[in-house]
């Protein structure tokens, strides 16, 4: 993947994280989820859908609205 889209990947996990468990993520969080965001849309690319970087981030999103840390927030 290309440099900016690296960068893109980066600002929008952390940019999730922050507006939906209002904090940052963890290194490894935050690690796991740009790799998991990676091999998302690698997966969409490969399968012939369209809007691989958005589908990528829906999940992503989604799996943090379903999380604990969103489900119990103090």
């Amino acid at each position: 993947s290309s440099a900016a889209s690296d960068v893109y990947k980066r600002q929008v996990v952390k940019l999730a994280f922050e507006r939906i468990v209002n904090r940052p993520p963890t290194p490894e969080e935050f690690k796991q989820t740009v790799a998991a965001m990676k091999d998302l849309e690698a997966e969409y690319t490969s399968a012939g859908v369209g809007g691989q970087r958005n589908k990528a981030l829906a999940e992503v999103c989604h799996a943090l609205f379903n999380s604990a840390a969103f489900l119990y927030i103090d």
